[in-house]
């Protein structure tokens, strides 16, 4: 009788050893984590990441420092870049047909022509004037032009009874608006041309 009951105790006095353990481990306050390492490279992610925003505006202003140091030729015939004091009257002084494409920095379809405005530049020097107006370096010349947005392109044939081609025609139908600039017919597009439609578009001016 006398081992049951001390069987008993021991149970009950297990049972409370082990509800005051399980009681005392709930209820025991959690240290924080001292994450120096984390902080740390949080800070670093931070100087990164400002670093980077600095270093993009740094090659941005350095882009525009060197795309306005090309516009700074003297706007002769074959120079691509119109020279910053370029207007609509130097280019009505030539004697070829002209291609005038207004371009921006940071505009992506401007950045995609780039490389066609500059062969096709090489494939007609001679034959056509083709120029690249930049509208923050020459902001009178895109306002006297009317330009909205970039890149926007004008033709100005040199005969005033021009007439495009039917594969040229092609190509102006749906985006091109015919406009009369200083009294001489011309052709205005705004938006994208490829490579192909530029060199179709000025070989009908050359020989149309």
């Amino acid at each position: 009788m006398k081992s049951n009951k001390s069987k008993s105790i021991l149970v009950i006095v297990f049972i409370a050893v082990a509800v005051l353990i399980m009681f005392f481990i709930k209820n025991k306050p959690v240290m924080p984590i001292n994450n120096d390492n984390s902080a740390k490279q949080t800070e670093t992610e931070g100087n990164v990441k400002e670093d980077s925003s600095s270093s993009s505006e740094n090659k941005s202003s350095s882009d525009l420092n060197n795309f306005k140091e090309a516009y700074k030729e003297v706007d002769k015939e074959d120079v691509l870049f119109a020279g910053k004091d370029a207007g609509f009257e130097k280019f009505f002084s030539y004697d070829k047909p002209v291609f005038v494409n207004f371009t921006w920095i940071e505009c992506a379809p401007c950045k995609e022509m780039a490389p066609y405005i500059d062969n096709t530049f090489n494939k007609f020097k001679g034959k056509a004037v083709v120029k690249d107006v930049e509208v923050n370096v020459n902001n009178d010349f895109a306002s006297q032009a009317g330009i909205r947005v970039t890149p926007t392109q004008i033709f100005i044939p040199l005969k005033e009874n021009f007439k495009f081609s039917g594969k040229g025609q092609s190509v102006m139908d749906e985006y091109f608006q015919e406009v009369t600039v200083n009294g001489k017919k011309g052709y205005i597009h705004e938006g994208l041309l490829k490579e192909n439609e530029l060199e179709i578009l000025i070989s009908d001016m050359i020989n149309g």
